[in-house]
């Protein structure tokens, strides 16, 4: 039995001895490739992107199955570290087919996008240029919704359209990184800071 405890303890301390030993090794090396300390790209946890405000203009067509128009949203980086990207939640993309999705984002301004992720319910925005502490950006698309054949949060039943999630949303960047979760029909996977909405 002690020499099992031992055997642990040993282990433990190899560990402990390897960790210190990578721990520095990694920080001078990400010195060398970026020439700054890491410690500079470190998120501080500060729920980001901030105080997002949408505005929505949509028409749809006369059954109210298809919708076209145009969405923007301004938000803040209340964070101390600049934020280089923001990702929009494209939630009902769950119900199409990648990638013929039923939530299309076109003509982007603000940023450039990046091919759709996390089965075309993400959608990385790379900003101009880094975003710095308590400064405010916009992004701006037109937008098209197709509701599917279906009784869902997001699906289309007889002459009732459901259309839950369809808006896209901005994703949170917090102490553990960007959320990027994908879609649960089993619950809610949908994480957003509150939000002003100006819709039409």
């Amino acid at each position: 039995m002690s020499t099992d405890r031992g055997t642990r303890a040993l282990e433990r301390e190899t560990v402990l001895m390897v960790r210190r030993a990578l721990i520095p090794t990694l920080a001078a090396l990400l010195f060398l490739i970026w020439g700054t300390p890491p410690a500079a790209f470190a998120v501080d946890g500060t729920r980001t992107p901030a105080s997002p405000s949408y505005t929505v203009s949509l028409t749809s067509n006369t059954s109210g199955s298809t919708w076209t128009g145009h969405e923007s949203v301004t938000f803040t980086n209340p964070s101390a570290d600049p934020l280089t990207e923001v990702y929009l939640r494209l939630w009902d993309n769950y119900h199409g087919t990648c990638p013929s999705t039923p939530i299309t984002v076109t003509n982007m301004t603000g940023g450039t996008p990046s091919p759709l992720s996390v089965a075309c319910t993400a959608l990385k925005i790379t900003l101009p240029a880094p975003l710095a502490q308590n400064d405010s950006a916009s992004i701006g698309f037109d937008l098209s919704i197709v509701v599917p054949s279906g009784a869902d949060r997001f699906g289309r039943d007889g002459s009732y359209n459901f259309i839950g999630n369809a808006l896209p949303v901005l994703a949170v960047r917090d102490a553990s990184g960007w959320h990027l979760d994908p879609y649960s029909n089993n619950g809610e996977s949908f994480y957003a800071l509150t939000s002003d909405y100006s819709v039409t």
